[in-house]
């Protein structure tokens, strides 16, 4: 929600028609609009890579304040994972 690039980590699921430089739409896990972002890669990029820039943020639709900004300030030791 503060405009961060998408990074391939960051993708849990993607379109089978994502071509580089063509505009796309990033939605939350509720399928809230979070910004328009211009792909850097092929969907089938996405797939095989495991690390990298898939998308360039240029308008963020969702307020900054609709989730915690917590992969940058937060202690690594603090952060539950579920098993």
């Amino acid at each position: 929600c503060h405009g961060a690039d998408l990074a391939i980590p960051g993708i849990v699921r993607l379109s089978e028609a994502i071509f580089p430089r063509i505009p796309i739409a990033l939605f939350t896990l509720k399928e809230e609009l979070v910004a328009l972002s211009r792909a850097l890669m092929s969907s089938e990029q996405m797939l095989k890579g495991e690390h990298g820039l898939a998308a360039k943020t240029v308008r963020v639709i969702m307020p900054a304040d609709a989730y915690p900004r917590l992969w940058k300030n937060a202690d690594k030791q603090t952060i539950q994972v579920p098993s």
